[in-house]
């Protein structure tokens, strides 16, 4: 029965006990999920623009709840306003700074959680690579009003560009449409220069970095379509506003040679730019034999012989009429930039000769008496005595030359058959079955060029190495080896023998040897380690260069072979049936081809290392990464590059050869040596913690206030430097943040109202961020070590401990009189009159604060009153300062002694000396009485006069 009451007893404990703990579970439920809801309501998420501080962030546009300021007192929050329209929340004392208005602070909360592009969990400092970086993140804010979360969201973006237009809320910047967020308040103007930030396609901060410059284009035919950078503006004359910078301006209008110029424009100024577009025309030059024929084009009148006839290109039939002479016309094309010379023979009516031919282009004046018909020769087999030729109608025929019929040469002598060119002329007298009867040559070359073809525009050729200009005549035979046919055109490249009466009336061209021009392209030629690649505007091409290849430079009137060619030069490439490039030529010479690392970015003006030229992109400059084309703005401080472009202001090509990439910065000072290629580097972060570790030093710093860079290795200890880091904590870039202007090793004296001194008693006030590296935990820097202080001249703010000394724990500092120094050691008298001995280090140091000197220990004398700091086995003088040194001071020999009167002779002459009462007196270690000294003995004396000698020594 007492079993069964006790076993009901504890059941019943049992059950109220699993009660209570059900109730408490239940309890704490509820509490979690109403905390959890409480927190989800009372939490604010949102999409901002922020900048990383010690204890939180700075958010654009913020303002704590509760917080909102008297509108009387704040001018607005636009972004390009003076007013301060910043708040706090969480952070007394994280004031906003002046040059950022409108950011509210917010603090951190005790645990924040803190992810990447991907979701995964990264540090702040993935995120806030450098300081005052800004960055668009999703913020969650708890009810607490401390950040909770930071999220970086991967369709945040930042652009920088020129503004093209804008309207009810959109903008157009670099000719991408942006939406403008409602709370942005900033004034889009065209062509001004922004930086914007944004998530998705809406823009949440807008900076202006330059205003917009004003172009004013005019031009001489009105009408005519402008374009600038190759973005078309409108018709002249037209007023934009653009960026500033360097632009290609371009106008064309039809009938009119399409001109470009280029102007530099500046930020809010005007830049009138007048185009003249010269009218599209060639030259006919017509002559006649007489003077004084009407000449007729397309049956319109021109004028009289001789008359120069300016006409745009094309096709014409010429005439010329002359009272009492036989009319003559023919038929020429007129080529863009060329003259034409077109002479006619007219022959009297009254002669009863009968017009031979029709116009002969180039002939000198002179009256046709040949019987016969004018042909052209286009060719003559000796063989086969075969002559083929050609009349004034373009007519072609054979004929069979009889053996027995000579060449007769106007207007005497003979000529041979067999060196009868094409493109001569012949008077020629055939039979019905295409025998020749007789035959008289008209016209002979006088004028022959050969070589190869440079340049062609229009009828005009530039043959050889010299260049030669060329110039055909509309009825030009041109025939191409070895099946000797006519073509009507030559290729650049060809290999040409040309036959006139002039260069500038080339009747019969040649074709030795042709290229086989058949498509041509244009791209960018860059040279690489593995060779030669060519640069669409969008991709890699895959093409291959011969570097044996012609380049040719029109403008110099040159050639290049493809290897010499300026790296980044754009060149048009011509290539033959079977795609190989056969030949080339600039559309535009690289006279700035820059290769190194970008050193400095300030808006569009890069810098490359090593030589610090200067160079300007803008928004029509192409840019690759590898082999993928980028935006015109993708390429940052420390890419490895190449640019290219015809001036500096004008940047048309850049090759990132190699991106920098980092994972983070960091910032801190430079210290000693951990071997010849590495070093100590001291981190500081933004909360003053401090962080060494070794870094290699082949990477390159620079210095950007100075225009100079080193590698790493070259730092003085004491400079402070951020450095870019890669992966695994490799350093890949750094920036001089503030060289060590101080840069002093020597030893530390003492710390004393806020001042640090060193050796030379070089005298800093402490800086509020010093840094002492080279010390454990528990230890302080003491006077006597050897250290490396660095700071700006005025403050110091790195030390650091080369040699730490250390004092004895027991009585570490004696006092005495110095009886003898050498470079080992130190013997002093002590206030008990006994002598003890130290030993001296190569560095120890001493000072003496009233005199104002110091220096090393054995520079100590005798006399000298010191007090010196014992190391822990009080056998060493690690650090002494002098506290008095004898006025009077003597060494030499003695030739006189009267009780305590000596008289001591050397260099300087002789001297009475008197010691004075209790006076020291020693010799080999041990205390002696002064009658012991004895004429002969060399001495050392020290005291405050001659008569008050207190101190001897007696030297060996």
């Amino acid at each position: 029965m007492a079993r069964e009451q006790k076993d009901n007893h504890k059941g019943g404990i049992l059950k109220t006990t699993g009660k209570a703990l059900l109730l408490i579970c239940l309890t704490a439920g509820a509490f979690y999920l109403g905390w959890h809801f409480y927190t989800m309501r009372n939490s604010e998420t949102m999409v901002c623009l922020t900048m990383m501080s010690e204890d939180g962030l700075y958010i654009y546009q913020y303002q704590a709840a509760g917080d909102a300021p008297d509108p009387s007192e704040n001018g607005g929050n636009g972004s390009n306003d003076g007013s301060d329209g910043g708040s706090s929340a969480g952070g007394e004392d994280n004031e906003i700074p002046e040059a950022y208005p409108h950011w509210g602070f917010v603090s951190f909360g005790s645990r924040v959680h803190v992810t990447g592009v991907s979701g995964d969990r990264v540090a702040l400092e993935d995120i806030y690579t450098y300081p005052q970086e800004k960055v668009v993140v999703e913020l969650v804010i708890g009810p607490d009003e401390k950040i909770a979360r930071i999220s970086q969201i991967p369709e945040s973006f930042v652009i920088r560009g020129e503004v093209e237009s804008s309207d009810d809320g959109t903008v157009h910047i670099s000719g991408i449409q942006y939406i403008t967020g409602e709370e942005l308040d900033f004034q889009w103007e065209q062509g001004d220069l922004v930086e914007v930030y944004g998530a998705g396609d809406e823009i949440i901060y807008a900076e202006l970095l330059d205003k917009a410059g004003i172009l004013q284009i005019v031009a001489n035919v009105e009408g005519a379509k402008v374009f600038v950078d190759g973005a078309y503006k409108g018709e002249a004359p037209v007023t934009i506003y653009t960026a500033p910078g360097y632009k290609e301006i371009m106008a064309k209008a039809p009938g009119y040679k399409t001109t470009t110029t280029q102007a530099m424009v500046g930020a809010g100024q005007l830049s009138e730019v007048p185009v003249e577009l010269p009218l599209v025309t060639g030259t006919v030059e017509v002559t006649s034999n007489p003077p004084g024929a009407d000449v007729f084009v397309n049956h319109e009148l021109k004028g009289t012989t001789p008359v120069s006839i300016h006409l745009p290109p094309g096709d014409y039939q010429v005439s010329v009429e002359k009272s009492g002479y036989y009319s003559k016309k023919t038929n020429l094309r007129v080529a863009q930039d060329t003259s034409t010379p077109l002479h006619f023979n007219l022959v009297a009516e009254s002669t009863g000769i009968s017009p031979i031919g029709g116009a002969t282009p180039g002939l000198p004046s002179q009256e046709a008496q040949v019987p016969g018909t004018r042909m052209t020769v286009l060719g003559y087999d000796p063989d086969s005595r075969v002559l083929e030729v050609m009349d004034s109608n373009r007519v072609k025929s054979k004929l069979i030359v009889p053996g027995d019929v000579p060449l007769d040469n106007f207007p005497s002598g003979r000529a041979s058959w067999d060196k009868v060119l094409p493109g001569e002329e012949i008077a020629v007298v055939a039979s019905a079955s295409g025998y020749v009867e007789k035959a008289t040559k008209t016209y002979s070359h006088t004028f022959t060029a050969s070589g190869k073809v440079f340049a062609r525009d229009g009828q005009v050729l530039n043959i050889g190495d010299g260049w030669t200009r060329c110039l055909m005549s509309p009825n030009v035979l041109i025939q191409r080896r070895p099946d000797n046919t006519l073509v009507r055109n030559v290729d650049v490249g060809d290999t040409v023998t040309a036959y006139g009466t002039s260069a500038d009336d080339i009747r019969y061209v040649v074709v030795q040897e042709s290229l086989g021009l058949k498509s041509a392209f244009e791209g960018y030629l860059v040279n690489t380690d593995g060779g030669q690649k060519v640069f669409s505007e969008s991709a890699l091409l895959p093409v291959s260069i011969p570097g044996a290849i012609d380049v040719v430079d029109l403008d110099n009137k040159v050639t290049d072979k493809a290897s010499a060619v300026p790296s980044g030069s754009r060149l048009k490439f011509h290539q033959d049936s079977e795609g190989k490039i056969v030949w080339a030529e600039y559309i535009w010479k690289a006279e700035v081809s820059l290769e190194g690392q970008i050193g400095i970015m300030s808006g569009p003006v890069l810098t490359i290392l090593p030589s610090w030229d200067e160079a300007t992109l803008s928004v029509n400059t192409t840019v690759f990464l590898g082999e993928t084309r980028r935006p015109f703005y993708d390429v940052k401080t420390g890419d490895t590059v190449l640019v290219a472009g015809p001036s500096q202001v004008d940047t048309r090509f850049i090759w990132i050869k190699e991106r920098i990439s980092y994972d983070r910065t960091v910032e801190g000072f430079m210290g000693g040596g951990e071997g010849r290629n590495r070093r100590v580097f001291t981190e500081v972060d933004r909360k003053g913690y401090v962080t060494q570790w070794v870094v290699d030093t082949g990477f390159t710093v620079v210095d950007t206030k100075h225009n100079k860079h080193m590698l790493a290795s070259q730092l003085n200890n004491g400079d402070k430097v951020r450095l870019w880091l890669g992966a695994g904590g490799k350093p890949v870039w750094g920036e001089m943040v503030a060289p060590n202007a101080i840069n002093l090793s020597g030893h530390f004296l003492r710390e004393k109202d806020g001042y640090y001194y060193f050796s030379g008693l070089e005298k800093f006030e402490a800086s509020e961020d010093l840094i002492i590296t080279g010390l454990f935990k528990d230890e302080e820097l003491r006077p006597g070590s050897r250290v490396h202080v660095g700071g700006d001249g005025k403050y110091v703010n790195y030390i650091e401990v080369q040699e730490l000394v250390e004092f004895a724990k027991y009585k570490p500092l004696v006092e005495g009189t110095v009886i003898s120094v050498d470079k080992n050691a130190l013997t002093i008298m002590t206030s008990s009159s006994w002598l003890e001995h130290y030993e001296l280090s190569n560095n120890t140091w001493y000072v003496d604060w009233e005199a104002g000197v110091d220096g090393y220990a054995d520079e100590l004398d005798t006399g000298d009153e010191v007090e010196i700091y014992l190391d822990p086995d009080r056998k060493k003088a690690v650090f002494i300062e002098r506290t008095y040194s004898p006025r009077f001071r003597v060494e030499g020999t003695v030739t006189g002694v009267s009780g305590r009167a000596f008289t001591i002779s050397g260099d300087y002459g002789t001297v009475r000396v008197e010691l004075r009462s209790g006076a020291g007196i020693y010799e080999d270690g041990r205390r002696i009485h002064y009658g012991d000294i004895e004429e002969g003995d060399k001495i050392h004396v020290s005291g405050s006069s001659a008569d008050s000698i207190y101190l001897v020594v007696v030297t060996p």
